[in-house]
C-alpha cells in the first residue's frame, strides 16, 4: 500500500483533524510559533477484535474505549507488515517493505535500520522536538546505527533485539547507550519490565510538557514470552481482574496482560490531561500487527478478520487505530477511510511543519 503524500493529507490528516491542512490545524488550535504534541503508543499483537471499542466484550478496556469515545476510531488501518519489525521499519522510515532496510523479522541478520535511513523521531528531532521512546524497538541492535539514538532518538529505554522483548522479567533494559541493569531479576521477578517502561513514559512527558515533544510507547503486552518464564508463555504478575473466571489459565493471563496495557494507557491520557496538554497533544494508539492464532478462541482477538499475525491477510495487518486531539478531532467519530502506517511519516512533518524526507 502506497499513497502520494499528497493523497496521505487527505486521506489521513484531513480525515482525522476534519478542519483542512496541517498549517491551518496548527494555526487554529496550537499558540503561535508552538507545534502539537505527539504520543504514539503501540501494543504488540493486540488483535482488532481485543478492544471494547472493536467489539470485544470479555476483556474490559475502559481507557482506551474512552479514548475512542474522545477520538476518531478508525475501521480500515493497517499496519507496516504482518510480523514486529517490518511492520516497525515502515512506521519509523515510512517506506514500505520493499524500500526499507529492516524488512524480516529475524534478529541480527541485516535486519537494521542503516545510516542513510531517515525515521519519523529523526524528522521531529530536527523540527525542533524532544523525542522520546519506550519498549520495543526491534530495528538496530547496540553497537549498530540502526540503534534507537542513532535514530533520532534523545531518550530510550526498553529493548533493542526483539529477542529480548521476549522476557518480561529480564536482567537488564537497554537506556540510551549503556544499560540498566536489574541484576537477579530474572530469578527474583521484583521488576516487571512493563511497568518501568510506563514509568519512564509518564516521566518523559512531565519532563518535556514545556516542549514540543514526540513520545514513541511501544509496549510489549500482550505479546507472548519466552515459555522458559511462563508455561503458557504468557508472563504476567497477576491475572486480576479475571482471577475468578472460569478460563483456561492461559486465557486468565492474556486477559490480565490486555488489562495492564489499558491501565497504563489511561496513566498516560489522564496525566496530558492533568498537565493541561489535551488540547495541544494528538494522542495515537494501534498495534503493530494482528493478533496470535493460539489466543483462546472465546476471545474472538481478531473480531471477523481472516488471519493472524505472520498472515498477509487482514487479520495480520489491519489493526485498531484511535487518535485523540481534543477540541481538534471530533469526538466519537468513526472513520472507514484506509490508512497505514506509512502515512505517519508526512502526518508527523507537516504537523510539525516541516518537509518529509526526499526519499519518502
Amino acid at each position: 500500500m502506497y499513497s502520494h503524500p499528497n493523497n496521505i493529507i487527505i486521506c489521513f490528516t484531513v480525515v482525522l483533524l476534519s478542519l483542512g491542512n496541517a498549517d491551518q490545524i496548527r494555526a487554529r488550535h496550537t499558540p503561535a510559533g508552538s507545534k502539537p504534541n505527539i504520543i504514539f503508543i503501540m501494543a504488540d499483537d493486540l488483535g482488532y477484535g481485543d478492544l471494547g471499542s472493536y467489539g470485544q466484550s470479555m476483556i474490559q478496556t475502559p481507557h482506551i474505549d474512552r479514548l475512542a469515545r474522545e477520538g476518531i476510531r478508525f475501521t480500515q488501518a493497517y499496519a507496516g507488515g504482518p510480523a514486529c519489525t517490518p511492520s516497525r521499519s515502515v512506521l519509523m522510515t515510512g517506506q514500505h517493505n520493499g524500500h526499507t532496510a529492516a524488512r524480516d523479522n529475524i534478529p541480527h541478520y541485516h535486519t537494521y535500520l542503516q545510516k542513510e535511513d531517515t525515521t519519523v523521531a529523526e524528522v521531529l528531532q530536527d523540527a525542533g522536538y524532544r523525542t522520546g521512546g519506550v519498549g520495543k524497538w526491534s530495528l538496530g541492535d547496540a553497537g549498530t546505527v540502526g540503534r534507537a539514538t542513532n535514530q533520532g532518538f534523545d531518550m530510550w529505554l526498553g529493548y533493542l533485539n526483539q529477542d529480548h522483548a521476549h522476557y518480561y522479567y529480564t536482567d537488564y533494559l537497554d537506556y540510551n547507550e549503556r544499560r540498566l541493569e536489574l541484576s537477579g531479576n530474572a530469578v527474583l521477578r521484583e521488576h516487571y519490565s512493563h511497568d518501568i517502561l510506563t514509568n519512564k513514559a509518564l516521566q518523559f512527558i512531565r519532563k518535556s510538557k514545556d516542549d514540543p515533544f514526540f513520545l514513541y510507547a511501544a509496549f510489549t503486552l500482550p505479546h507472548f514470552s519466552s515459555e522458559s518464564e511462563d508455561e503458557h508463555g504468557l508472563t504476567v504478575p497477576s491475572t486480576v481482574p479475571y482471577t475468578d473466571k472460569d478460563w483456561p489459565e492461559s486465557a486468565r493471563k492474556y486477559a490480565a496482560m490486555v488489562h495492564m496495557l489499558d491501565r497504563d494507557v489511561g496513566r498516560i491520557v489522564e496525566l496530558v490531561d492533568e498537565l493541561g496538554l489535551g488540547k495541544k497533544t494528538l494522542i495515537i494508539f494501534t498495534s503493530d500487527n494482528g493478533g496470535h492464532r493460539t489466543i483462546w478462541k472465546e476471545f474472538d482477538t481478531n473480531g471477523p478478520l481472516r488471519g493472524y499475525k505472520r498472515n498477509l491477510t487482514e487479520g495480520g495487518i489491519r489493526v485498531p487505530f484511535i487518535a485523540r486531539w481534543t477540541g481538534t478531532v471530533p469526538a466519537g467519530r468513526v472513520s472507514k477511510e484506509v490508512i497505514s502506517f506509512q502515512d505517519m511519516m508526512p502526518t508527523f512533518a507537516e504537523l510539525a511543519g516541516v518537509a518529509s524526507p526526499p526519499q519518502y
